[in-house]
């Protein structure tokens, strides 16, 4: 995503949408009651109510609306933005309902009633240009393959093997490695990874290492790993060798404040739940909040966002932190999907 331009006195930017990742970015940075600017197509009737030669078109319009719902469709990675149109053509109804189909190469203005501190936060990451980390984890029997992207952990595919024990250098096991190597160019020329991670137990990543190329190996971090599947992602995440790699991901980031979080429970210096993290909010008493994507989409689902979104106010007023979870969810989703780690015990 890009920023085209800002407008600091009325509370405006004008973003330009490059990929899908930024229509995801956007269906968390577009709140209720904010106004979104675009151009956009608008049913028009021509000729008179019951006239046989009336006729609806579409007509391409430039409309702000006040935004009541946003909606995203991630695998088919379609966004709407429905809301009530309060700027257009004089012929275009002000009160009427109209919904901003956004897509890939879309330019529109966002406007809020202040642009806090989280909000800079997502629009920063959305901004920034993420190295793309392609993550290979197997053993004799299997190798799983996946992408680390901005929006979380996507698996591309999984390959069967059979390599027999202590047959690694037989034609099925030098097969099955120049199999996984041959998976591994293929993703990492389609995804321009910035980094490899070859995951396995023992000493198979070993195998696979000797037959790749010089070009690729330069990218490659070899680690252990016991599991296959996402928590063998999660796990070798944390491993202090993949540190150099992972420091300045979202994912990285996004563990550290949690663990904070989960370490100040015991000590009473954790309020979770809404209601918790609002009376620490209002006393001052919120020194970093984190809430999750699936807390805000709930909350704006019930129609609640509007007490959640004062608690974010709260807090930012106060000189509080707030973080937006997008990936290490579960456990603060556990905990009612809001947490805050407080200044003083209480």
């Amino acid at each position: 995503m890009k920023i085209l331009k800002k407008d600091m006195k009325q509370e405006e930017r004008l973003l330009l949408v490059e990929s899908s990742d930024d229509l995801w970015y956007l269906s968390h940075l577009i709140d209720p009651e904010d106004r979104v600017k675009g151009k956009t197509e608008r049913k028009i009737k021509i000729g008179k109510e019951g006239d046989r030669n009336m006729n609806v078109v579409r007509k391409p319009v430039t409309l702000t609306v006040k935004v009541e719902k946003v909606e995203f469709q991630e695998y088919g990675s379609n966004l709407k933005v429905l809301g009530t149109i309060v700027d257009g053509p004089d012929d275009v109804p002000r009160g009427d309902h109209h919904s901003f189909s956004v897509e890939i190469g879309d330019q529109l203005w966002v406007k809020k009633e202040a642009w806090l501190p989280y909000h800079l936060e997502q629009l920063k990451d959305a901004t920034k240009q993420a190295g793309t980390i392609l993550i290979c984890l197997f053993d004799r029997e299997e190798a799983a393959f996946y992408l680390l992207e901005r929006k979380g952990i996507q698996l591309l595919s999984r390959l069967k093997g059979s390599v027999q024990k202590k047959d690694y250098e037989s034609k099925e096991g030098k097969d099955f490695w120049q199999e996984i190597v041959k998976q591994v160019c293929e993703y990492d020329k389609k995804h321009k990874s910035t980094t490899i991670i070859l995951g396995s137990p023992a000493f198979w990543k070993d195998y696979v290492l000797k037959v790749l190329s010089d070009d690729v190996k330069k990218k490659v971090i070899p680690t252990s790993c016991s599991d296959l599947g996402e928590g063998g992602v999660k796990e070798i995440m944390k491993r202090p060798e993949l540190k150099a790699a992972l420091e300045k991901d979202k994912t990285a980031k996004e563990e550290a404040l949690v663990e904070s979080a989960l370490a100040a429970l015991p000590k009473s210096m954790l309020a979770y739940g809404l209601q918790e993290v609002r009376e620490a909010a209002e006393q001052g008493n919120a020194k970093v909040v984190l809430v999750t994507t699936e807390c805000i989409q709930k909350a704006r689902q019930e129609e609640k966002y509007k007490e959640l979104d004062q608690v974010l106010k709260q807090t930012s007023q106060s000189q509080g932190e707030v973080h937006i979870l997008t990936l290490i969810t579960k456990k603060i989703d556990a905990l009612g999907g809001i947490a805050a780690i407080k200044r003083w015990s209480s």
